[in-house]
Order: C-alpha cells, then structure tokens, then sequence
C-alpha cells in the first residue's frame, strides 16, 4: 500500500477516536463508556462520572497518539517501530481498562 492511501487511512480512523478523547477529556460523554451506560442509575451513583471520563479521554489520546506514530512507521515502511508502536498501544489500553475497572479512584466516597 502506498504512503498516501495509508495516512488517509490512518486519519479516517483516527480523527473520529481523538475527538472522542476531547469530549471524554472535558468530562462529558459517559455514554461513550462501554459499561458505564449500560449500568443501572443507581450503579451510575457509584462511580464518578467526571474522573472516569477525563481517564478514559486520557487513555484514548495516548491511544491515538501511538496508532498515529505507528500508521507513520507503518507508511514509512519500519515495521520493527510499527510493532513496537503497536504493541505500546495495545499495552496501554488493555491496562489502562483494567485500571479503571479494579482501582478505587473512580468510586464515590
């Protein structure tokens, strides 16, 4: 494939996912949590909202960020670096799940 049509499709897949991370980043956009809104409104109570989001809005900006560099390694023909971006990317989101499943930091007190 060459480098043209994999940017255009990096940032097609891309754009959407970050702006995703701004709107979960200002502590809106709990229906785009998958969990979160398909809890009852009294499991909702439990949790807070506002942190989970800006979290999560975190999580994805990393996310995209290391998808970016690897659609780039990718483009450029590196595929050690695409890899490793890869690899980072997927480290960080699985972990970054389970964080926000098991920590206590987004209960309510």
């Amino acid at each position: 494939m060459d480098q043209l049509s994999v940017y255009i499709i990096g940032l097609v897949v891309l754009i959407p996912i970050f702006i995703m991370s701004i709107v979960l980043m200002t502590g809106r956009g709990s229906s785009l949590v998958a969990g979160y809104n398909t809890m009852s409104a009294e499991e909702q109570k439990k949790w807070d909202e506002k942190a989970l989001c800006r979290f999560l809005g975190k999580l994805l900006f990393l996310f995209t960020l290391f998808i970016g560099l690897a659609m780039v390694a990718s483009a450029h023909d590196r595929d050690g670096v695409f890899g490793v971006f890869t690899t980072m990317a997927m480290a960080e989101l699985i972990g970054g799940v389970i964080y926000a499943n098991k920590s206590r930091r987004f209960r309510q007190k």
